[in-house]
């Protein structure tokens, strides 16, 4: 499964200190229950540290072109910022200093390229281990593991797979991928982040082909992990019938729970697709975006109940797309970005109540947010 180093990274390294602490005189305010959001802007080019207990941003600073995907370093004020993605660069960063520590260049080995980061679907494609050890970076091709210290990759791993969806559990121990590689056959791995060696290899059949996979998200206690994928050839391009899959972490075994689901109307094709899990583990909150030039957006956050088996909530957002959302570390707040495109300007993070799926307030941003993160605030 460990492939040869076709990866060749090389590093801008502006500065290399040890990553700065969450400095007292930047800490914007009270935040509510001890954590700050961010706001990702695709158009501004930039990534905003706010606090929602005034709405009021707390840093802005350079992202790169073409943000895509952010991701908090646990315990920490840093993020990476995946960015470019014609360039593939990641970009290391201190949220309240602004400090900007290395652009990490993914540059290819050959003229085939390294593989592709999609938007589509699965909104992750870079994920920190809880202690900051290593940065992992999944692409439809490969995986590759960077020292999250000096920023060289130490593995890399062939996961080959036209749709490819990723998470880590909470602990950091795992990581798992769930991969579709053709029709209906998909591949599931276990990744042991403590040696980065893939353990564990299971190849699974489904009943159908699946358009897009979304993200993987592991219940608290990371015994499960469960995928949101979309069977779109069933439903025509007029509408995309939600699935849901289940993996145990520890035998890998897959089960997917077909049509509980409403059937989600989309213009052309799935875009943005997003699955957030409550504290307790009880709940799903799941996104769907779609968009096609000419028609109007369209965006529904589908509230699931693992205990029961059924949807409760429908949150529909018509003549929007929204970019990613993301869970308040207590569930009550769903926070949402209303990326702003073709048909809407919104530039706003929407805060809805997790359970009425009432609006309790935007949050102004910069201009299209396209990714939102709950960053715990380290003097709380």
């Amino acid at each position: 499964m460990i492939v040869s180093l076709f990866l060749i990274l090389c590093m801008a390294i502006i500065a290399v200190p040890a990553f700065a602490a969450d400095p007292e005189q930047s800490d914007g305010g009270d935040a509510p229950y001890g954590y700050y959001i961010t706001s990702l802007n695709y158009k501004e080019k930039s990534l905003e540290l706010i606090n929602p207990a005034d709405n009021t941003t707390v840093s802005s600073m350079a992202s790169g072109d073409k943000p895509l995907n952010v991701v908090p370093c646990p315990g920490t004020m840093n993020a990476a910022i995946l960015c470019d993605e014609e360039m593939q660069k990641i970009r290391i960063v201190n949220m309240t200093t602004k400090e900007i520590y290395a652009n990490v260049f993914l540059l290819p080995a050959d003229k085939n390229g390294i593989g592709t980061i999609d938007d589509r679907g699965c909104v992750d494609h870079i994920f920190w281990r809880p202690d900051g050890r290593y940065l992992y970076v999944v692409t439809d091709t490969f995986l590759a593991a960077i020292n999250g210290w000096s920023f060289q990759t130490e593995k890399c791993f062939d996961v080959v797979g036209s749709r490819v969806a990723a998470d880590m559990t909470p602990d950091g121990s795992y990581m798992i991928l769930f991969r579709k590689v053709r029709d209906n056959t998909y591949i599931v791995d276990r990744l042991n982040t403590d040696i980065n060696e893939i353990d564990k290899t299971r190849t699974i059949k489904l009943d159908f082909d699946a358009t897009n996979v979304g993200p993987l998200r592991f219940s608290p206690d990371g015994k499960k992990a469960y995928a949101f994928i979309d069977n779109m050839g069933k439903t025509g391009w007029i509408g995309v019938e939600p699935n849901l899959v289940t993996i145990d972490t520890d035998t890998l075994d897959v089960n997917i729970t077909l049509k509980v689901l409403p059937t989600v109307k989309s213009a052309s094709r799935t875009n943005r697709m997003d699955l957030e899990i409550s504290p307790n583990g009880d709940h799903l909150y799941m996104l769907y975006s779609s968009n096609s030039r000419g028609s109007l957006p369209r965006a529904k956050i589908l509230g699931y109940n693992l205990k029961t088996g059924a949807y409760e909530n429908t949150f529909y957002s018509e003549g929007r797309e929204i970019g990613a959302i993301a869970l308040s570390p207590d569930g009550a707040l769903i926070y949402a970005a209303d990326y702003s495109d073709y048909w809407t300007r919104d530039n706003t993070i929407s805060v809805i109540n997790a359970t009425s799926g009432a609006m309790v307030k935007q949050i102004q941003t910069g201009k299209s947010p396209i990714d939102v993160k709950i960053v715990l605030r380290l003097n709380a």
